[in-house]
């Protein structure tokens, strides 16, 4: 099969990248040709930049909309630094369905800010920043790899998608096994392409690193998210057809064995017994105890996932969702004279890339068919979705451009529009997650200082309510004080403080954690033990205003944010920032920390 794909790449006529040996090159040194300069995503800061510097932007403002970023795993590295954090019941020994490892490898960046500097919001954000960096490492890889086998056009497509992706900027600055599995399936990708060298010395096909990938999906699988294993079928099966079955065993055995043992290892000292958390996960989902499981925090319908990637990445959404019938027609056409190319100047023919793709659209279906749905299930995939959008934007453009005959600078510039409308919708839209909610991160930013002007006590108890799951995390606490929960109309689970530093409070099995969600009363403390509370002010003609005008009594506002009222805005406009008319229609009212009147 690999000796006729051969043949048909070396009958196609390819259309180089700028600086490609010509056809029939193979093995030609530098000095046989005159290579011109190399396509700008192979120079080696231009293309890396501009992604390095949004990813940086996300991590310094991108709010946290998830509250199990912070309690399950922010909160976990805290207590690995420091001694002091929050435990969720997934962390309890008689659970034990949550990695500590996965923490650790977080931990050690935040041990080496720690070195630099004493400020734990700095140390936060240094841990984001280089998540942030190492997302966009990943993704320039994936683009030029991309370039090599699909062409240049579909490698800069897939690069301004990526690059302006609102979906992007807050997935890839998430602490999250959802955005870590994103990561390294980003590399097996990659690795499966083939190689990026740069154009002057790329093969004329691309040569999957079939044990590379491999070890990355094991790498994702086993210290991020097991449900990776859907996105990577299709390349598993195409690895055991074209690797070979022996091999693949063997490399899977030993990926297996140098990331199992370590990471069961720091779970089981962790714990205090023997336990293997991605196999727990996999269990508790797969066969939940009567009263338990994932729906208890909530379901969704089935279309809520094509919403949410059509807030995250608009136009591309459905660019990207005819991608299959339109390689598919690309590669049930006969060869033939002046056909249009799909993947012009790339070396993957069509079957390959539809291949690379269909892990988008069996993990777009087989989350949508669970009752229980979060936006960070659909991280691992955001990769393949821009890669998808290109292709169909390439190839319709294209055949467009041949029918129309429109000249091939007519049809650069309707490339460049479509990408422009693209970036600026996503562009307003993360605009608008960080103008509407960073208010919590302001807020608990200003303890510190509150606490050095003598405001508060240096054993402060900042109390939280209804907002509790806004809360940043322990990274945010001044030394001295500490997070507490009232009783405000809440009636699930809350999180515990740790009994001691680890292990000892690690190991400790609490009968006060539960796995179905019931109140646990021994979380509260009164209102009146509290120095600071956090919480929105009053909304006039709210239906909880006499409530929270009552819960406040007694109480003042020392800072306040602005924070979006998202009941009283309208759908368009609190969706995206829009200049002027987001000002205009939305509803506004404002996060406070109090303190005693």
């Amino acid at each position: 099969a690999a000796t006729v794909e051969a043949r048909m790449i070396r009958r196609r006529p390819v259309k180089k990248l700028d600086g490609e040996a010509p056809a029939g090159s193979v093995g030609t040194t530098a000095t046989t040709a005159a290579p011109t300069a190399p396509h700008w995503l192979y120079q080696p800061l231009l293309p890396l930049l501009p992604l390095l510097a949004v990813r940086l932007v996300a991590g310094i403002t991108s709010p946290i909309p998830d509250c199990d970023e912070v309690f399950n795993y922010w909160e976990q590295t805290h207590y690995l630094l420091f001694g002091t954090g929050l435990q969720t019941w997934e962390y309890s020994p008689t659970f034990a369905i949550r990695s500590y490892a996965y923490c650790a490898l977080h931990a050690a960046i935040a041990f080496a800010a720690s070195l630099l500097t004493a400020d734990r919001i700095v140390i936060f954000y240094t841990v984001r920043c280089a998540l942030g960096a190492a997302s966009a490492l990943c993704e320039l890889t994936f683009v030029r790899r991309v370039a090599h086998a699909a062409g240049s056009e579909v490698g800069w497509l897939t690069y301004a998608l990526l690059l302006t992706s609102a979906g992007m900027f807050h997935a890839s600055v998430a602490f999250l096994p959802s955005s870590f599995a994103m990561l390294l399936l980003t590399c097996a990708w990659s690795a499966w392409i083939g190689p990026s060298a740069m154009p002057a010395t790329a093969p004329p096909a691309a040569r999957p690193d079939y044990a590379s990938a491999i070890w990355c999906v094991a790498a994702g699988f086993y210290l991020g998210w097991p449900f990776v294993i859907v996105t990577a079928a299709p390349l598993a099966l195409d690895a055991i057809f074209s690797f070979g079955l022996l091999r693949c065993i063997r490399v899977g055995l030993l990926a297996t064995a140098c990331l199992v043992l370590p990471s069961a290892a720091i779970d089981s000292y962790m714990y205090g017994r023997g336990a293997v958390a991605f196999f727990n996960i996999m269990l508790y989902n797969a066969s939940p105890k009567e009263g338990a499981g994932a729906q208890l925090y909530g379901t969704e319908p089935w279309h809520y996932y094509l919403h949410n990637l059509a807030l995250n990445y608009n136009a591309a959404l459905p660019a990207a969702l005819l991608a299959p019938p339109i390689l598919l027609v690309r590669a049930l056409m006969p060869p033939a004279a002046g056909r249009v190319d799909a993947t012009a100047g790339g070396v993957l023919p069509p079957w390959r890339l539809l291949l690379l793709l269909s892990g988008l659209y069996l993990w777009l279906g087989f989350f949508s068919c669970i009752p229980h749905k979060e936006e960070r299930f659909m991280f691992p995939v955001y990769p393949l979705l821009p890669l998808a959008a290109a292709l169909s934007i390439s190839t319709v453009t294209r055949a467009f451009s041949s029918v129309l005959r429109l000249r091939s600078a007519a049809r650069h510039v309707l490339l460049v529009a479509i990408v422009a409308v693209c970036a600026a919708v996503s562009s307003m839209r993360a605009a608008g997650q960080v103008a509407y909610y960073s208010a919590p991160l302001t807020l608990y930013a200003e303890l510190g200082p509150a606490m050095a002007s003598g405001a508060l006590p240096s054993t402060a108890r900042v109390c939280v309510g209804n907002e509790w799951y806004r809360f940043p995390s322990s990274f945010f606490l001044p030394r001295g004080a500490s997070l507490a929960f009232i009783k405000d109309g809440f009636e699930g689970q809350l999180p515990a403080h740790f009994s001691a530093p680890w292990p000892e409070g690690s190991r400790a099995a609490h009968s006060y954690f539960n796995g179905m969600n019931r109140e646990e009363p021994s979380r509260y403390v009164p209102l009146e033990s509290c120095h600071a509370l956090i919480d929105l002010l009053p909304i006039p003609g709210a239906d909880d205003e006499q409530e929270r005008r009552r819960l406040h009594r007694g109480w003042r506002p020392l800072k306040t944010a602005r924070f979006l009222d998202a009941a009283r805005s309208p759908g368009w406009s609190r969706a995206m920032y829009v200049p002027k008319l987001s000002a205009a229609r939305n509803a506004y009212t404002e996060y406070a920390l109090l303190i005693r009147a």
